[in-house]
């Protein structure tokens, strides 16, 4: 399990926190997968203590109801998502003290907040390069679902292919590729919006 890899490079690495923050990456390691826009959506994992998924309250249910089988925690727009992240951290472990984050992707105010948090915390690993890494050799399920993918892909290209004729948009192909997808597919959504050219 990827989160186990997690746990072990926290240890051989002796950071205490990792502070996972790109929906990507959280949905590798967890299996829920959402687009948090502007609000706070994090994976935090411990050397020695279970992980627990942090993110807004109206998620709350859906993350629990994911493959996700940890902990989930949420917060209230009213309420100070990060002073709730420091009472969570704190009530799982006392070793707080060398954080890892995902740097990539982490910014700047967030980290500022993360930090006043536990401003006494030493904030230099980077846990991006060990996630770049870890993703680059794929496990026998990750394999399946990459072969599944690319089938659907497959799929949607004839589609396209097919709706080629003389007088029709390139908005048509595109929205016949969509509902393809959902109709026969059961795709309810793509990784990014479907661009058809033509000319």
């Amino acid at each position: 399990m990827n989160l186990t890899k997690l746990q072990e490079w926290l240890q051989s690495t002796n950071y205490d926190v990792a502070y996972i923050s790109n929906p990507t990456t959280i949905a590798y390691f967890t299996g829920y997968d959402m687009e948090p826009h502007e609000r706070i959506f994090a994976l935090l994992a411990f050397k020695d203590q279970d992980p627990f998924v942090f993110v807004p309250a109206l998620n709350v249910e859906e993350a629990k109801n994911s493959a996700w089988n940890g902990d989930v925690y949420g917060y209230l727009d009213s309420e100070d998502p990060w002073a709730i992240i420091c009472d969570k951290v704190k009530s799982r472990t006392k070793d707080y003290q060398k954080w890892a984050l995902e740097k990539n992707n982490l910014s700047v105010s967030h980290y500022q907040l993360i930090h006043e948090q536990f401003p006494d915390a030493n904030f230099d690993g980077d846990v991006s390069n060990f996630v770049a890494k870890i993703r680059l050799y794929k496990t026998p399920e990750e394999i399946k679902q990459l072969q599944a993918a690319g089938r659907e892909a497959d799929f949607a290209f004839q589609i396209g292919f097919d709706a080629i004729k003389e007088g029709v948009t390139e908005r048509y192909i595109a929205g016949q590729i969509e509902y393809q997808l959902k109709v026969q597919k059961g795709v309810m959504h793509e990784s990014f919006e479907t661009i058809v050219q033509a000319g």
